[in-house]
């Protein structure tokens, strides 16, 4: 996504302006929301891997210490997050949420 200066949206505004045709408008917001839809559907979409997802946390820890507060090593555990963020199911309702907080 290119990066527009200041000076270049004021120019831009200016001669969006000065369209007096409502109609080409109209064809010129659709266009940009299509545009701005079809990039935040490319950017949810891009599958990662577990591997560049974990690279978001500046840790440095290992990834097999075991986490005695969760019973597990701190890879399952992230791998668990990340298996549910990148999951297809639909979200899990707050009692769900709870019940499952009690298995950690």
């Amino acid at each position: 996504m290119k990066i527009l200066h200041k000076e270049q949206k004021e120019k831009i505004y200016k001669n969006i302006l000065t369209i007096n045709d409502k109609e080409l408008l109209n064809d010129l917001q659709y266009i940009i929301l299509e545009n701005i839809s079809k990039n935040k559907k490319e950017e949810i979409e891009e599958p990662k891997t577990f591997e560049e997802w974990n690279k978001q946390f500046i840790d440095n820890l290992d990834l097999d210490t075991f986490i005695p507060e969760y019973g597990t090593t701190l890879r399952e555990f992230r791998r668990g997050i990340y298996d549910a963020e990148m999951s297809d199911d639909s979200e899990m309702s707050f009692d769900e949420f709870k019940e499952s907080i009690k298995s950690w």
